[in-house]
């Protein structure tokens, strides 16, 4: 069973030389993860393009505000083992609605993560819609939605977790997804993503 309370995403980037921390730290890691399941909907590492070095970390959690979700990621074993730089926790509303031990991933595509965030404070009122944008080619949408201010009245970015057939199909996503909302300057980000071992799929 679920927490009641919003999404929030946590998007953390390793430090220079974190690999060598990362195994020590994986057994406290994955059951820090398990213990926390029920509230988890997706979590697992950002990967170079060779699809095997992890270069970070994605969560997508419910908890009742912000500071559960650094809560969270404070007590989490790659960050207090030291492995962290950049962590980035934003506000998330799910036009997809998945968990992610309900999805089966497909072999024969390839998974990223495709986020933007407004460079500045947004402008963009949220209209309660987290809809997704209209790809030119076919996608798999693991997870998508609208990426909002602390107290839920702005739109500050989108992200999107997909299977498509190469980076350039996920590339486009993301474009069209900067393009419908007329963002002149977004920081953006599309990267290789896995689902990691302790929550699992359907199809793992």
């Amino acid at each position: 069973m679920s927490n009641p309370g919003p999404l929030y995403v946590v998007l953390c980037a390793y430090r220079e030389g974190a690999s060598s921390l990362r195994d020590p730290a994986m057994s406290e890691h994955l059951s820090y993860l398990r213990k926390n399941r029920y509230r988890l909907r997706f979590a697992g590492p950002l990967l170079d393009d060779d699809n095997r070095t992890a270069t970070g970390s994605l969560a997508i959690i419910e908890v009742a505000d912000r500071a559960g979700a650094e809560g969270f990621i404070a007590g989490e074993a790659f960050h207090r083992a030291g492995m962290f730089g950049d962590v980035e926790i934003v506000r998330f509303e799910s036009a997809v609605g998945h968990w992610q031990a309900s999805v089966t991933p497909d072999p024969e595509r390839q998974m990223f993560l495709c986020r933007w965030r407004t460079a500045t404070d947004s402008d963009l009122t949220y209209d309660g819609h987290p809809s997704l944008p209209a790809p030119g080619r076919p996608v798999h949408w693991i997870e998508g939605g609208a990426l909002l201010s602390d107290d839920g009245t702005h739109r500050v970015g989108g992200l999107s977790v997909v299977e498509v057939t190469d980076r350039y199909d996920a590339e486009e996503l993301l474009a069209l997804d900067v393009e419908r909302w007329s963002v002149a300057t977004a920081r953006t980000l599309v990267t290789r993503w896995r689902f990691g071992q302790a929550l699992g799929g359907a199809g793992g």
